[in-house]
C-alpha cells in the first residue's frame, strides 16, 4: 500500500489551507493507515496489524501521534485493526525493511513514469515486480480529486 504525493505541492497546499504547520508525511501516513486498516478488515474478523517503519527522526513523533489519535477516535476513521504504537528500525539492520525500501523505490518510479518522466529498463523490472503486489483501495477518492496532486 502506498499513497503517492508530490511533496512540494502538498506542503504548499497544506500551508495555504491550514493555520498550523503540518508535516505532509503525517497526513500521507494517515491515508495509508486507513487503507491498511480497511485491508485488514477484508481478511477476516480477527486480523490485526502493526506498523514497522524505517527510522526517520523527522517524522517519528508525527507518525506516533497519528497512530495514537486514530486508534482512540470513535467512528469510521478509527484504526481498530492496528495494535500497538508504531515501531521504527534502522533499515540497514533489517532485510525486510530494505525490501520495503526497494518496493517504495519501484512505486516511486511507477509514479514518475505516470507523470511522464523517463525510466530505465531496470526501473521497468521493479515496476513490473511490484505492480501485482499493490493493494488498491476503492474507498478513497482518486488522486485527481485532491487539489495538491499532479
Amino acid at each position: 500500500m502506498y499513497r503517492a504525493v508530490v511533496k512540494k505541492r502538498f506542503q504548499d497546499w497544506l500551508q495555504s489551507n491550514l493555520e498550523d504547520t503540518v508535516n505532509p508525511y503525517g497526513i500521507a501516513f494517515s491515508w495509508v493507515a486507513q487503507v491498511t486498516n480497511q485491508y485488514l478488515k477484508t481478511l477476516s474478523d480477527s486480523e490485526l496489524g502493526i506498523f514497522i517503519s524505517d527510522e526517520n527522526k523527522e517524522i517519528i513523533h508525527d507518525v506516533e501521534k497519528q497512530i495514537r489519535v486514530l486508534r482512540e477516535v470513535e467512528g469510521p476513521l478509527q484504526l481498530d485493526r492496528i495494535i500497538e504504537k508504531g515501531f521504527f528500525i534502522d533499515s540497514a539492520k533489517s532485510l525486510l525493511l530494505q525490501l520495503c525500501d526497494l518496493c517504495a523505490f519501484s512505486a516511486r518510479k511507477k509514479e514518475e513514469e505516470k507523470a511522464g518522466l523517463r525510466i530505465t529498463p531496470i526501473d521497468r523490472d521493479g515496476i513490473d515486480g511490484i505492480d501485482p503486489l499493490i493493494y488498491r483501495s476503492q474507498s478513497f477518492p482518486s488522486t485527481t480529486q485532491w487539489p495538491f496532486d499532479p
